[in-house]
């Protein structure tokens, strides 16, 4: 309550709620952090930053709309909700397009076979290239049991998930 301790006894004071800890107190609360009120922007996939609202608002506001995925799902302005996968894939699923607008021109990930692949599709732990190589690099690899393996576990001709996806689609 802004006083200090000076180590008297109680003499029949009223208790005021407060805890006397025999520190002064200056009226700020040391949280430990250095929070200078800044919020870091939201970066997209291709450099460019936004303001951290606009991430998850159902607006493409990145080329490529990399500011919707990974949000639970995507809902079109006429109210019909598609997941986020939907976004940016070339196909139209809202009725005014929204889905596929500000998508620029994204490379596509290029497989060893030759293959041209959404590059939405390297890393995200599922085998899209023939030989799995849109997954290797990327840290390790989930199989749908939950078992996680190391890249080069992939196409290796051991199969160490359940389900055998770690050597499916390979060569």
């Amino acid at each position: 309550t802004g006083t200090t301790d000076t180590g008297t006894t109680d003499t029949g004071t009223t208790d005021t709620g407060t805890t006397d800890t025999g520190t002064t107190d200056t009226g700020t609360a040391d949280t430990g952090s250095t929070d200078t009120g800044t919020i870091e922007p939201y970066t997209c996939a291709d450099g460019t930053e936004i303001d951290p609202a606009f991430a998850c608002d159902d607006d493409l506001d990145c080329v490529g709309g990399d500011d919707e995925i990974g949000c639970g799902g995507f809902t079109c302005a006429d109210g019909n909700v598609f997941t986020d996968t939907d976004i940016c894939d070339g196909v139209v699923d809202c009725t005014d397009g929204e889905d596929e607008s500000n998508c620029g021109t994204v490379e596509p990930y290029i497989c060893v076979d030759g293959t041209e692949i959404d590059p939405a599709f390297e890393c995200d732990g599922d085998l899209d290239c023939v030989g799995g190589d849109d997954e290797i690099g990327c840290g390790g690899f989930t199989c749908a049991d939950g078992n996680v393996f190391t890249d080069t576990d992939i196409c290796d001709g051991v199969v160490d998930c359940t389900d055998g996806e770690d050597e499916s689609n390979c060569l």
